[in-house]
């Protein structure tokens, strides 16, 4: 009776094959086409968002850098008379610059900064002062500007020089800005008496003898006295020949309007000579002499400087305190 199931050596001879080695077995080519699209369409989606993502987080870089340091503040003001209060509105003005606030905000922001007799006083006032900037600063000078700090600045102008390396324009305005807080009204004059002593020497001659009548001037012709002096103790260029001027000429560099004309000028003012060789005053036009010798202007600066000193005596006594 033959078995009805195969033999070990048919088994052997014919193996089974697994089903999904047939080379025949592909998808549809329909569903490889909605296969196709779902991958473009997730790629699609992930380059928007990258997009976005990528906007949102240059937006907020640019906010970020624009954005002033909300740690930094105004100091607070208290008004007893060992502060300034003109030093205190400065340092508020810069800070209020850095954080560019408009003048509601710098109404709104004082307010939180005043303490003891400033915050009493503050509360005191009406709301057309306290929602105006340009008010309120006007009447924190004038009820906190105490005559303590006119005569610290006065003070303060008696030691006061102009270093050795200073510029005069730098030192112009410290100055400048002590002889508002002793004084703000202070005539010229009396600028130009604090500022002849206390400016270097060999400026201070040169500029004098020019005869400025107000503070700026004198300022003014210091700077151009001062960048006439630098230029004279920088090198040389070398004088040019006639086979290659205008090769040395096209690399020199070009020197100051003001410094060439006050060279121009000083050029000008040599003293001529009469027959005998005598130099000529240019300040009363007499032989023998030049002006730094002259008599005469010696005896005129002194009469100017007697003047001058009366003068500064009767406005330095009308100053608060004295």
């Amino acid at each position: 009776m033959a078995s009805q199931f195969p033999s070990a050596a048919s088994n052997v001879d014919t193996p089974m094959e697994p089903e999904f080695s047939q080379p025949h077995a592909r998808p549809p080519p329909f569903q490889m086409e909605q296969l196709l699209e779902l991958v473009s369409n997730a790629m699609l989606q992930i380059s928007h968002t990258n997009q976005a993502m990528l906007s949102f987080l240059s937006a907020h870089n640019d906010r970020a850098q624009d954005r002033p340091d909300s740690k930094v503040r105004p100091k607070s003001f208290s008004g007893l008379p060992s502060e300034d209060v003109l030093a205190w509105l400065d340092h508020f003005e810069m800070i209020s610059s850095y954080h560019r606030w408009s003048d509601e905000r710098k109404a709104l922001e004082v307010r939180t900064l005043l303490e003891n007799v400033a915050a009493t006083w503050y509360v005191q006032q009406s709301s057309d002062v306290t929602e105006n900037w340009v008010i309120l600063r006007d009447l924190l000078v004038q009820n906190f500007a105490h005559q303590n700090s006119a005569q610290t600045a006065l003070q303060q102008l008696e030691t006061l020089q102009q270093q050795a390396h200073e510029p005069v324009g730098q030192f112009g305005v410290r100055l400048n800005q002590l002889l508002i807080r002793a004084d703000p009204t202070m005539p010229e004059h009396v600028k130009l008496f604090f500022l002849w002593p206390r400016l270097r020497h060999d400026i201070t001659r040169r500029a004098r003898d020019q005869g400025p009548q107000t503070f700026n001037d004198a300022i003014l012709i210091a700077q151009r006295i001062e960048a006439c002096t630098l230029s004279d103790t920088q090198p040389r260029w070398p004088h040019p020949s006639a086979t290659d001027s205008r090769a040395q000429y096209q690399g020199a560099a070009p020197m100051d309007i003001d410094v060439q004309n006050m060279q121009l000028q000083a050029r000008r003012n040599r003293p001529d000579r009469d027959s005998q060789g005598r130099p000529r005053c240019f300040y009363c036009h007499n032989y023998g002499h030049v002006r730094r010798q002259c008599r005469k202007l010696q005896q005129q600066s002194h009469k100017q400087q007697v003047q001058i000193t009366m003068a500064d005596a009767a406005s330095l006594a009308e100053l608060p305190g004295n």
